[in-house]
């Protein structure tokens, strides 16, 4: 026997009888994976001064991500993964061709609670990502046996702890956008002089 990915079918019973997911909503839900939303928080990486910033983002709705900026994010969804399973996660492919980045991850056997995700744009321009919006694939794969080791017994994780927030810029990011028109700029009156210095 080998390690089995749950079909649909399979990820609905697991939600609905023993919690694997905590809202769960169908529609979020593919032939073989779910897609976890964005939760009620988002955190900043302002600056060393400024610190990280917390977003409620189901009262003020969506965070825009600058380019080059890094922001945490809280999943809507708790997941409660048993011993014999594990979660495997990626980002959706809708937010990749965007230009934002997130290296994926495992959900280790046992996990309970929220899920955080730092997403980066990689891309020109400002990315939106509104609150409940479907962010991260995850596939729950059925392990051979159960682990043996549980990754946080007890109390369910629903805070992001200090080691997995943004880390901080050593100085406030460029507007990429900004520095592309300044050196078209400057590229413009290069060539301007290099014609006058020819004539």
């Amino acid at each position: 026997m080998s390690d089995q990915t749950l079909l649909d079918f399979d990820i609905i019973f697991e939600a609905k009888r023993h919690g694997l997911l905590v809202p769960f909503e169908e529609r979020q839900l593919k032939g073989a994976s779910y897609d976890i939303r964005v939760g009620d928080y988002a955190v900043l990486a302002r600056s060393q001064k400024e610190g990280h910033q917390r977003i409620a983002l189901k009262e003020q709705g969506q965070v825009e991500i600058l380019p080059g900026q890094t922001v945490a994010l809280y999943s809507l969804e708790r997941v409660g993964i048993p011993q014999d399973m594990k979660g495997r996660l990626s980002l959706r492919s809708y937010w990749a061709i965007k230009g934002l980045y997130f290296n994926g991850g495992i959900v280790d056997p046992g996990y309970t609670g929220l899920l955080f995700f730092n997403v980066t744009n990689l891309g020109t321009a400002p990315i939106t990502i509104a609150y409940a919006e479907g962010l991260v694939t995850t596939e729950f794969v059925r392990l051979d046996q159960p682990s043996q080791r549980i990754y946080n017994e007890g109390a369910p994780l629903l805070e992001i702890p200090e080691e997995r927030l943004p880390p901080l810029p050593a100085q406030p990011a460029a507007d990429i956008v900004q520095l592309q028109t300044t050196i078209a700029g400057l590229l413009e009156r290069v060539a301007r002089l290099e014609g006058q210095r020819a004539n």
